[in-house]
């Protein structure tokens, strides 16, 4: 069954436990081929994250030492900055497309890094774009009012309109293995037809299979926010290695853990396609 008649033919329900089990169980089977696909990007964005992290450490530590708490960054915290958001997501875009490659056409890896140059990673890259322009833009029209007509109501209109944009969002999501997998059939109102009555079913996955392992990252990060802090309340400023051992390892954690998501988005893709 193609893209286009899976999206004609009547929606069909996802099996949530197994497609959350599949996208666990190929990370974990596959995880050699996780670190082939990915190690350049793991590198490099670790190392530019280390860098700025220790570089906003010695800014911090700076500003402690002259009592000035409204020192500004300096150009070479920025430009690292700069760099290291582009490394990672660049890194995000290139692991994505060949774990959904992987996954659904049984691609062999090919070098780190080489894929950044190909069609299908600027498609899904575009597609990725124009998801979060349609759902971001209208929501903000939502909520930027309720600043001035009900700061009261403020939060929970922010959260029911978050909610709504991930129900569709992870509904839209649909076209982006299949960019992925150079299947250009696969509109976004195919996509929104083929996974109607799923709406909770991938919203439940998508959570299922990011909320745990960056709840993980959370904790040791609120742990290394309550060191720091202490640190400069007692007037010692921030320890360079560490922040930048913290802010590298980050980088490095969110990448390797990004496979799981983008797992569950390919076995969804291809129960909605018919592709096996």
């Amino acid at each position: 069954m193609t893209s286009s008649s899976a999206s004609e033919a009547a929606p069909s329900r996802l099996p949530l436990r197994q497609t959350i089990h599949l996208a666990y169980a190929t990370f974990f089977n596959r995880f050699g081929d996780i670190l082939r696909i990915s190690w350049v990007w793991l590198v490099a964005a670790g190392l530019l994250s280390a860098a700025s992290g220790w570089l906003k450490a010695t800014s911090v530590t700076a500003a402690i030492a002259l009592a000035d708490d409204d020192t500004p960054q300096s150009v070479g915290v920025l430009a690292t900055d700069f760099f290291a958001t582009i490394t990672a997501l660049l890194g995000v875009l290139s692991i994505a497309v060949a774990w959904h490659r992987l996954l659904i056409l049984h691609e062999t890896p090919g070098a780190s890094g080489t894929n950044i140059a190909s069609g299908n990673l600027w498609r899904y890259c575009g597609n990725a774009l124009l998801i979060v322009l349609l759902l971001g833009i209208p929501s903000l029209f939502v909520i930027v009012p309720f600043f001035l007509i009900s700061p009261a109501l403020l939060f929970v209109v922010t959260v029911a309109v978050y909610l709504l944009a991930l129900l569709v969002g992870m509904r839209l999501s649909l076209v982006l293995p299949a960019r992925a997998v150079d299947d250009t059939g696969l509109t976004l109102k195919a996509a929104w037809n083929a996974t109607q009555g799923n709406s909770w079913r991938l919203f439940w996955g998508g959570l299922a299979c990011t909320v745990p392992a960056a709840a993980l990252a959370q904790l040791a990060l609120l742990l290394f926010i309550r060191k720091a802090s202490l640190s400069i309340a007692w007037g010692d400023g921030v320890d360079p290695v560490w922040f930048a051992l913290v802010n590298g390892v980050s980088a490095v954690y969110g990448l390797l853990i990004l496979p799981i998501a983008v797992g569950f988005l390919s076995h969804a893709y291809r129960h909605f396609s018919g592709r096996t």
